[in-house]
């Protein structure tokens, strides 16, 4: 009931609302006139190539320095390391509106260099990264603390070094965190909207953002197609996550087995 309720129902309105003439008014027939004119607009198209390319640069670079980091905190015996696991909580702590204005003040001159980045997505990608920082980095930290460091260990004592110990022994054993990790933090950067208001320009622009900005000046119709888009969008991307994550799953299974 709660599926249905929660998740089939409002989507299929919305969904339905993409081919109605007026959003919302059930009698007014059917047209697709929405569809053509948001797939034929070179401005829609390239805000889902901007909401891809952000997506996929915030995922991959994320779960790298995020793995990293957590490892770092949880592995070694460096000096300072506890302050990564604290200061990976200060974007929670501040509102996402309050993480925007100071990302904007940073590029527009607060901090020599970054200036040039102002609206590109390099900049956007930097802002939602630090964003998802607490929930990238407990999501990395589960996964490290249930894997034994005993195994680490017999592998350096068998003669591999730190890198063959890390791609043959560490990496296989985290790849179901690392694809979670990857595929939560791709919707976070395509759902992330707040943080990017103020930094973003007409060539940057994402669909989070378009959706945002047709809703304000009336276009109804036009924001729930873009709507449509983004969730087939992260849902494909998700169907692709878990067919990789069952492909190795077998393939783990087929090698402990053999």
């Amino acid at each position: 009931a709660w599926t249905l309720i929660g998740l089939v129902l409002p989507m299929a309105v919305m969904v339905f609302g993409t081919f109605q003439n007026t959003f919302g008014l059930w009698d007014t027939g059917l047209t697709l006139r929405w569809w053509r004119e948001s797939l034929s607009d070179a401005a829609v198209l390239r805000s889902v190539k901007n909401t891809l390319v952000l997506g996929f640069m915030v995922a991959t670079v994320g779960t790298t320095l995020y793995g990293l980091m957590s490892y770092i905190y949880l592995r070694t015996k460096l000096k300072g390391r506890v302050g990564i696991e604290v200061l990976s909580w200060v974007p929670r702590m501040a509102p996402g509106i309050i993480m925007a204005i100071g990302m904007f003040w940073a590029l527009l001159g607060g901090v020599p260099g970054l200036k040039a980045l102002y609206g590109s997505l390099i900049a956007m990608a930097l802002v939602v990264l630090i964003e998802a920082t607490p929930s990238g980095m407990r999501l990395l930290n589960g996964g490290m603390v249930q894997l034994s460091s005993e195994l680490e260990e017999a592998a350096r004592v068998s003669g591999a070094s730190w890198r063959r110990t890390m791609t043959r022994v560490v990496m296989p054993l985290l790849a179901p965190t690392l694809l979670n990790s990857w595929l939560l933090l791709f919707l976070t950067a395509t759902r992330a909207l707040v943080v990017l208001l103020f930094i973003f320009r007409a060539g940057s622009k994402v669909l989070s953002i378009d959706i945002f900005t047709r809703m304000l000046t009336g276009e109804m119709q036009e924001a729930v197609v873009l709507g449509v888009i983004l969730t087939a969008i992260s849902m494909l991307i998700a169907v692709f996550a878990r067919i990789v994550a069952m492909r190795q799953r077998r393939e783990m299974e087929v090698t402990a087995v053999g």
